[in-house]
């Protein structure tokens, strides 16, 4: 046989509650160890996509030491786990077609990491059957369900399904056996075993002999149990022990418990505890831990306990030892092979000799009970050799036993499966369809794969989708990469856009382009506004990353997060949906400026965003018109200074900031102008009315709805200064082409403004919002002659270098920041996205903040209301977010009630989401709705504040006359 052994193995453990128990850490140490040993195998596992969370979770985990293309999937079709409904036809068919997808990847041998798995879940483990002649091995890891037969399997059903899947032990070429008592059970209880104990090893850290002979401080008579909790772990053994100590000790134990643990045994355990009197804080149950952190706690407590009645081997006992700390365990099953020292070793049954050895390992306090010949025979457990003895019992069979089906045609094999299942009585097209997803996919090259969908589909000459076409006909006409457009908008199914000007419209996209299948070579770059297609993107995506495929999500602001009141009522919560969905199934995000990425980190950080993903920027492309000769700077003090504000009118730009700054100037008799170049944009109707009827309009105050590139270049020119008063921005584009024209600036004191000024030939900054620091910055740049060669240009990319640039983040690797949680768990389902959610009230320290109005009023976008904007500062150190508990408790928001002049309320108006988070420090924009019949109260107040769910109102509120409002209401 050949020198390099290709071995296929089972991953449904990682998928199932098996990967945060003993199985699931055994397999994936087994892994590590069969890939270091990477001479001599070629590693494949398949995973079951019927499982769509868990299998992106356990591909996530696997890449860590498999290649894509070595990670697979197939599909199962059963709906309930095996004890639950039976061996069914679906079941049958599942097992076909996992052996099916198999015999498709030809190893020389195929191993079954846990044959018990599905008893309650879909998973479908591979078995041996008649269909296909490949090799075939397992790993053994006990039989307790069938040594506590009364226990585990009191039902006919469930002592079936576990019946059979014993009995199938004996069609395994080889068993391989986590421990000599595995073995053994396994010889006694199935016939025709063929066996071989390969052992088990532990994680990296326990290799670190330098570190591990390190001393290390511990705390005092302190116990520590890690594991499952089910019955034959015996944990409620430990506490009866402990009470049954003597005093002082037993009031000064404390018991430290690790595992994955429900809420209804977690309330039974501490029930237990106090049953038998013992301090209530002495216990603590600390609930899954990577095991960076087990190492930790392995090495701060006094002494680990082990307290089962049957371990198929004894992986906590093992770490412990090689952690240097004492150990206490049953002396039953595989432990006694793990704990040399017999002393060591309990009766879990008998509750006093558990005392007595608690009382012991306490009271010798430490290292001194653990042997230096028990730390030697742990040393000789390693993955490295439990892999090597392994790979030598596999390739022992692969030389027996030659598969001759790895010879058939993949038609041929396709004929076997589905004459295999002709009998299941299941319907033609899904027998057809769960063999077809059994398939693997050849993946030929590597392609990017551009999101278009929103252009395809309507394209508004947005900002966003002129950034699309620019990119997907820069990188599409790149020689080195292969390069696809595509759109999917009503379905899970993806189309390639042949048009690269994404002019030709949804059908005839449809009817001309190819279907695009995803494999494990295809990174997808989700570049397009395409926020209101999340929910049937994300089906795609998922199936997407199943496969093996990296999703990068394009990020242009957070602005409907940080500053919903300058947008349209529906976009903040379509835009938190959308991001929410991307932060399901995206492996990295690319952002248009550093300041948007470093506000990305900073929701991850703050929600505790629980995956590894890539942040990355990249600067876009700038098209300039025609250059203009621009003014000479040596113009006398009295002359007009020109200023210049370019961008699309509405709130968010800071236009009213502007004006408040200018007549401030103008009353002065400053010799300014503004000229404001910008089509009319959302919520602007306050704003065109007061320039329109302003007394300096067309004098000293100008506006122009639309311009050609000629005509802004001609603008440009003409004026001495650039101002952008934004309250909140993604990029800057006027800053860009006002450096091109060598103009400086005069900008609001935002993160982007100062990254996209960084070239200028002089910039000014004011505080956000604030007119009168903007006036005072206006006046001391019209006041003197500016220093500087007016005359330099800004270099800025054009989209051919903004496209090779975005080339090296997402295709080579050129991110800014790999974000990584702390204490980041093994196995992390994609739907779990952080931790935002307030469940109780919060206490007073941490609800401390500020409300300033920016804007308003205006008119409500939806409701018979108008709109005011509020600055909203958070002062403690708590998250703030509106989404509270399930019975819609606890959520934070902002909202506003009418008062009299007494003091007495009238009414309540409607309380505003915060799209996602305020976190401690930020200052964000939300609007707040005040409902136009409040105007007919004369002397009435509209308070605006914040408010918890179900708790109370914070105080401290905006007390905003009516008649003010409604006065400045008509002024509009």
């Amino acid at each position: 046989m050949p020198d390099q052994l290709r071995l296929w193995l089972d991953g449904q453990c990682l998928q199932t509650s098996s990967r945060m128990r003993g199985i699931g850490r055994y397999v994936g140490g087994f892994i590590r160890g069969l890939v270091e040993q990477s001479s001599g195998v070629d590693l494949h596992v398949s995973l079951n996509a019927a499982m769509p969370q868990q299998a992106v979770a356990a591909r996530d985990f696997l890449s860590r030491w498999l290649k894509p293309e070595n990670i697979h999937v197939w599909h199962g079709v059963v709906e309930q786990g095996e004890a639950i409904e039976g061996l069914t036809a679906k079941r049958r068919l599942s097992e076909i077609a996992i052996a099916y997808h198999v015999s498709c990847l030809r190893p020389d041998i195929a191993i079954s990491a846990s044959p018990f798995e599905g008893a309650y879940d879909q998973s479908v483990p591979f078995l041996p059957s008649d269909f296909g002649e490949i090799p075939t091995a397992s790993i053994f890891y006990d039989a307790i369900p069938y040594r506590f037969r009364d226990r585990y399997l009191a039902d006919k059903q469930s002592r079936k399904y576990y019946q059979r899947r014993l009995q199938a032990f004996s069609a395994f070429d080889v068993n391989l056996c986590i421990s000599d008592f595995a073995r053994q059970e396994l010889a006694d209880l199935v016939n025709g075993d063929c066996s071989v104990n390969i052992g088990a090893g532990v994680s990296d850290q326990f290799k670190d002999v330098h570190f591990l002979q390190q001393k290390a401080p511990r705390e005092e008579n302190t116990l520590l149990y890690v594991g499952g909790f089910d019955w034959r772990k015996n944990v409620p053994a430990v506490i009866r022990a402990i009470s049954l100590l003597d005093n002082p000790l037993r009031d000064e134990v404390k018991f430290l418990i690790i595992g994955d643990i429900d809420a209804p045994t977690e309330a039974e355990l501490k029930r237990n505890w106090i049953d038998v009197q013992l301090p209530p804080q002495n216990i603590r149950l600390i609930g899954h831990v990577p095991d960076e952190r087990l190492f930790e706690y392995y090495r701060s407590v006094s002494a680990v306990i082990q307290p089962s009645l049957m371990e198929g081997f004894g992986l906590t006992a093992l770490e412990a030892i090689l952690c240097g700390t004492p150990v206490i365990a049953a002396n039953t099953g595989a432990l006694p092979e793990v704990i040399i020292d017999r002393a060591h070793l309990f009766d879990p049954i008998d509750h006093l000799d558990i005392a007595r050895h608690v009382d012991g390992v306490l009271r010798r306090r430490g290292e001194s009970t653990l042997s230096q010949k028990a730390q030697e025979h742990a040393r000789k457990f390693s993955w490295d050799r439990t892999a090597s003895i392994a790979i030598g019992a596999l390739r022992d069979v692969c030389r027996l036993r030659i598969a001759s089906s790895l010879e058939k045609r993949r038609e041929q094999l396709a004929q076997d499966a589905v004459h295999a299942a002709s009998t299941l009585r299941l319907r033609q097209e899904l027998v057809v369809g769960c063999l077809a997803r059994a398939e693997p996919r050849k993946a030929d090259a590597s392609r990017l794969i551009i999101d278009a969908t929103s252009t395809v589909i309507t394209d508004g000459g947005s900002g966003i989708q002129r950034v699309v076409k620019k990119i997907c006909s820069t990188m599409s006409s790149m020689p080195t990469s292969l390069v696809l457009v595509g759109f999917s908008n009503d379905s899970d199914e993806w189309f390639e856009v042949k048009d690269r000007c994404l002019s030709m419209g949804v059908e005839e996209t449809k009817r001309t382009g190819k279907r695009i299948f995803f494999t494990e070579r295809d990174h997808i770059l989700m570049l397009d506004s395409s926020w209101t297609f999340h929910a049937q993107h994300a089906r795609s995506l998922m199936n997407a990353r199943i496969r093996g495929a990296q999703i990068t999500t394009c990020l242009y602001d957070t602005v409907p997060l940080r500053a919903s009141g300058f947008c349209h009522a529906g976009m903040p919560p379509v835009f938190s949906k959308w991001l929410q969905t991307a932060l399901t199934y995206s492996t990295g995000f690319v952002c248009i400026s550093q300041a948007v990425a470093d506000e990305l980190l900073d929701i991850l950080k703050q929600i505790r965003f629980p995956r590894p993903v890539n942040i990355g920027f990249w600067p876009l492309g700038a098209d300039f018109g025609e250059k203009q000769e621009t003014r000479d700077f040596s113009q006398p003090i009295n002359a007009l200074t020109q200023f210049l504000m370019v961008g699309t009118v509405e709130p968010r730009k800071g236009y009213r900031v502007a004006l408040d700054a200018f007549d401030e100037l103008w009353a002065k008799n400053s010799n300014v102008s503004l000229t404001i170049v910008g089509k009319v944009g959302w919520g602007a109707e306050h704003i065109i009315k007061r320039v329109q009827s302003h007394p300096q309009y067309e004098k000293k105050l100008f506006w122009r709805s639309s311009a050609s590139d000629l005509e802004l270049s001609m603008e440009y020119a003409a004026a001495d200064c650039l101002i952008a008063s934004s309250f909140a921005e993604g990029f800057g584009l006027p800053i860009v082409e006002a450096g091109y024209f060598g103009k400086p600036i005069i900008a609001s004191d935002i993160p982007v403004f100062r990254e996209v000024s960084a070239k200028s030939v002089h910039s000014d900054f004011f505080e956000v919002g604030n007119s009168q620091a903007l006036a005072d910055c206006i006046n001391r740049f019209s006041s003197r002659p500016h220093q500087g060669d007016m005359k330099a240009v800004q270099r800025w990319e054009n989209w051919t270098e903004s496209a090779e640039n975005l080339r090296e983040v997402i295709s080579n690797g050129k991110w800014y920041h790999r974000y990584a949680p702390k204490d980041a768990a093994s196995f992390v389902n994609p739907d779990n996205i952080g931790e935002f959610e307030v469940t109780k009230a919060l206490e007073v320290d941490h609800s401390r903040h500020h409300l300033r109005l920016i804007d308003g009023p205006m008119n409500a976008d939806i409701n018979d209301a108008q709109k005011l904007i509020v600055q909203i500062t958070n002062k403690s150190d708590a998250i703030w977010s509106s989404k509270g508990t399930k019975a819609k408790m606890y959520g934070v928001f902002v909202g506003c009630r009418l008062f009299d002049r007494h003091g007495y309320l009238i009414s309540e108006g409607c309380r505003t989401e915060i799209p996602l988070i305020i976190a401690p420090g930020d200052v964000v924009y939300l609007p707040v709705e005040v409902p136009n019949s409040w105007f007919k109260y004369q002397d009435a107040f509209v308070h605006v504040e914040m408010y918890q769910e179900g708790v109370c109102w914070w105080g401290n509120p905006l007390a905003l006359p009516v008649q003010e409002i409604k006065g400045e209401l008509e002024c509009v």
